[in-house]
This record gives structure tokens, sequence and C-alpha cells, in this order.
């Protein structure tokens, strides 16, 4: 959970988080009262060490509900918009969330969250809760993995059949949506066999495919996309014999199943887990 700085950029900015940010915030009105109750975490980019010059700082202020409630008077928070603001040249958001409100999408498994509050810098945490309460709930986590890893690819396997029954029809619109859901569940469960971290809303196709078995696939994953592109020809049902998705699909599978049981998973659920499809 906590990232250590590995390039310059990454330090220069953890810097200005760590001696301009935080003061900012602490010193804050109507923050300073409750600073012993709030842990200030670094999270974005800084916290990953993806960013760049001219990257932001983003610091969550993690408390309980009824801090959160106090601390969020007069702000956008709950529209999930953070308070902006410039320090030193370099744009800074920030914004309050509770535990309550990171513990129940976490444990909906939702993949933002994982990845977001795993991957932090803690700044400040007097009490020491945000490892505390969360770090069973996390994506490192090997329970949570487990989760992800069955649950994700079980319904890689339902959708795959339902992408073959939608070919059937004929309608590209359907064929096409079926197919994205499947892309994008194939690109998970590769990322979470390679145990690598992935933000779903960035970065997704580089970082989902950084690994060993990534990379084995990626010429595999590109010829799916390729595939997409026929869709616009298919005016029938006998046009959908042209298109050769589920073929290149079933190889991807095939291999998936296979990583997933050398690694002691299982593979197909006795009941769909529909969580995992978004």
């Amino acid at each position: 959970m906590k990232m250590t700085p590995d390039n310059e950029v990454q330090k220069k900015l953890l810097n200005t988080a760590k001696t301009r940010c935080l003061p900012y915030l602490t010193n804050r009105e109507c923050i300073a009262p409750y600073r012993d109750r709030i842990a200030f975490v670094l999270v974005g980019s800084v916290a990953t060490g993806l960013c760049r010059e001219g990257s932001d700082i983003d610091i969550a202020l993690v408390c309980d509900e009824d801090v959160y409630e106090t601390i969020s008077l007069d702000t956008s928070w709950s529209l999930g918009r953070p308070t902006e603001t410039r320090i030193d040249d370099t744009q800074f958001h920030y914004y309050g969330i509770s535990y309550e409100q990171i513990s129940a999408r976490l444990l909906s498994l939702d993949d933002v969250y994982l990845y977001v509050y795993t991957h932090t810098i803690v700044l400040e945490d007097t009490q020491g809760n945000y490892v505390e309460r969360l770090s069973r709930m996390l994506a490192d986590d090997p329970g949570i993995r487990k989760q992800r890893i069955e649950g994700k690819l079980d319904m890689l396997l339902r959708r795959s059949r339902a992408l073959t029954s939608g070919i059937q029809e004929g309608d590209p619109v359907a064929i096409a949506k079926v197919s994205l859901q499947v892309i994008t569940l194939c690109l998970k469960v590769i990322a979470l066999l390679d145990d690598v971290p992935f933000d779903p809303r960035k970065h997704f196709f580089r970082t989902a495919l950084s690994g060993e078995l990534g990379m084995r696939l990626t010429d595999n994953i590109r010829h799916l996309f390729n595939e997409l592109g026929k869709l616009g020809n298919i005016d029938n049902v006998d046009d959908s014999g042209t298109f050769e998705l589920p073929r290149k699909l079933q190889t991807i599978t095939d291999v998936l199943c296979n990583a997933s049981r050398k690694q002691g998973f299982s593979v197909g659920l006795d009941k769909p887990d529909r969580k995992h499809l978004e």
C-alpha cells in the first residue's frame, strides 16, 4: 500500500505535497480541529509514480462519517468534485471521504476504489486508522485477489457465451456492446493473474498487459480489437460468419483458465457474481 518514490518528478511533487499541501490543509479552520482523526492520504499519479511534469497533486482526507459531515460542508465532494487550488504553481486537489464510503465500495470489489486506495502514500495518520481499518479489504489482500480473479473469469466465460448467442441475432450494436465487455474482462483477468495494478479509467490497456502473461497475450488482445472493425459490415445473420472474435476469444480464455488453475483458482462459479461485469 505504501509506494516509494522512484523518479525525480515524483520526488519533487511528493515533497510539495508534504511540505506545502499538507500544512495548507491542516491549518484550515474547518479541518484543524479534526486533524488527529483524519488520515491525509496522497492518491493518484503522484502516489503511483505515473506522474510527469505538470501532474496534479491529489490528497484524500479519510475520516469517520461524523467528521466527514462536518468538514464537507460547502463543498461538492459528495458529487465527486474535489476542491481545487494552486500551490507553488502546481494544481492541487483535495477531498474528504469517510471510511464507511470507502469500505462499502471495497467490499463490492469496485476496481477503481481498489486501485486508488491500495496505491497510496499516507502523509499523516496520527491514529494509524487507514492501514488498520482498510488493509484487509485492499487489492493486495490474497483473499480479495482470489475473489476478483474467480469472479471476473467466471463472468468472462458467461459473457463469452452471451456473445455467441448475440451474434446469431446479427445486431452489430448488441454484438459490439458484449464484445467490449469481454475484452475489458480479459484485460482485468490478465492483470490480476499477473498481479499487476490497473486503473480501469486511465492507462488501462498498457498497465493491464504489463506483466508476463499480458505481454504474451498482447497480440491476441489486439486481434480482438481488429475484429471490432468488421461489425459495420454485418447487416444480417449470414454476414456474422465473417466475425472471428469468438474464435480468437476462445484462444485467450483457454490460456486464462489454464493459468488460473495453475495458480490454484477455481474456474467456473455455481452462481454468477455480476458485480464483476462493470
